[in-house]
């Protein structure tokens, strides 16, 4: 039998509290420490653990600072390597209190940038990195205005909330798990001028230093992405310098592949790349 999911929080970097689930399987030989996207949290990936944890991979869901039950300013960010710090205390937490294992990063859009970010970075040995239609480019264009008061006006405004005009079904088709999530408190529509202007400044960053990328990467990009651009990860991919690299398409997806209508064939192919990595 199972042991039951643990629940806690990390002092983070700064002493910032992080949320975190914990999908343990003892026997398990592989962990994937899961990262979320913008204005969301890890609620919406229980599926995605529980579904790990029946094949016997354990799960740690993390809420990043300023999302979900973590703590910071809401979706603000001062310095986008608070994020890898961040990561990089949870990692080590894992292993200090729940044994050291085979460590994959899984990851989600946002997720995505700060585990590619941090693998270029931070010299942790990971098995392997999955990012699914990570944020390396917009196709949601940012209005001109905005762009500009953000960039302009940076140091008045950083702390400022935008509404990122990200609407619910551009994220997937199913219609159920969208009313799942309707009028939940945890989901934020709205980042701050920093945010902004730190996520980009991220987002040219990795695309600029991805010969500097080793890790083994499995790029999972949905096909119809409306928020992502899937050429700047196709083109990531393409540039990385690692030896086990792989980029996936999944026509007709909408961003969320996790939570999309057939996700069931995502979790497929990321269990068999993590399984084929612990061999």
């Amino acid at each position: 039998m199972q042991p039951k999911n643990i629940i806690g929080f990390i002092d983070g970097y700064k002493g910032t509290k992080l949320y975190y689930s914990f999908y343990q399987v003892p026997e398990s030989r592989a962990r994937i420490i899961f990262l979320h996207g913008a204005g969301e949290y890890s609620e919406k990936y229980t599926r995605f653990a529980e579904w790990f944890k029946s094949e016997d991979i354990e799960v740690g869901l993390l809420d990043l600072r300023g999302h979900g039950r973590s703590g910071g300013p809401r979706c603000h960010i001062d310095d986008f390597n608070d994020y890898a710090l961040d990561l990089d205390i949870t990692i080590k937490f894992f292993e200090k209190n729940y044994d050291a294992k085979n460590i994959f990063l899984v990851s989600h859009s946002l997720g995505g940038l700060i585990a590619i970010y941090y693998s270029i970075n931070f010299h942790y040995s990971l098995r392997g990195i999955v990012s699914c239609s990570p944020c390396l480019g917009l196709r949601l264009k940012v209005e001109p205005i905005k762009g500009w008061l953000a960039n302009v006006f940076y140091p008045v405004l950083k702390n400022i909330p935008f509404s990122t005009r990200i609407k619910p079904k551009m994220a997937t088709h199913d219609i159920s798990f969208i009313e799942r999530f309707r009028g939940d408190p945890f989901i934020r529509h709205t980042v701050t001028a920093s945010f902004y202007v730190q996520m980009a400044k991220a987002m040219r960053y990795v695309r600029s230093h991805a010969d500097r990328f080793s890790a083994p990467i499995l790029i999972l990009q949905a096909g119809a992405d409306k928020i992502c651009d899937p050429k700047a990860a196709e083109n990531f991919c393409k540039m990385v310098n690692s030896r086990d690299s792989e980029f996936k398409l999944y026509e007709g997806f909408y961003h969320e592949i996790l939570n999309e209508q057939g996700k069931e064939k995502a979790f497929g192919d990321i269990y068999n790349w993590i399984k084929a990595r612990c061999e």
